[in-house]
């Protein structure tokens, strides 16, 4: 495994290939859940937390990509400091619009066999 330029050496490659690994086995099935969720729920919280998780999957990704040369550092903490924001903003977007649930569902889509 080779990192990017500037990026840790030593034993922190191992141990940061494992943590990735780890992180994403665990964001696979919490983003398909999530997503799962929400077409059974169908309401905007749902899809905003579905969202965030699909997010943290995504930062996992980044995270691997940038151990095995293929984005830059400089890339790197840019899209995970963007993927932090945009969590951040789904997750309390989530939070704001579940207190308006019954009058505000932005991205609500009929089920037609409901």
């Amino acid at each position: 495994m080779v990192l990017a330029e500037g990026g840790p050496s030593g034993m922190a490659e191992p141990l940061l290939a494992v943590i990735l690994l780890f992180s994403t086995l665990a964001s696979v099935p919490l983003a398909a859940f999530a997503m799962l969720a929400y077409r059974r729920r169908r309401s905007t919280p749902y899809l905003f937390v579905a969202i965030g998780f699909v997010l943290f999957l995504l930062k996992s990704v980044v995270g691997g990509a940038t151990i095995l040369s293929g984005v830059s550092t400089e890339i790197h903490h840019f899209v995970e400091h963007g993927f932090d924001f945009l969590i951040a903003a789904f997750l309390l977007a989530a939070v704001y619009v579940s207190r308006r649930a019954n009058t505000l569902d932005l991205f609500a889509i009929d089920d037609p066999e409901d």
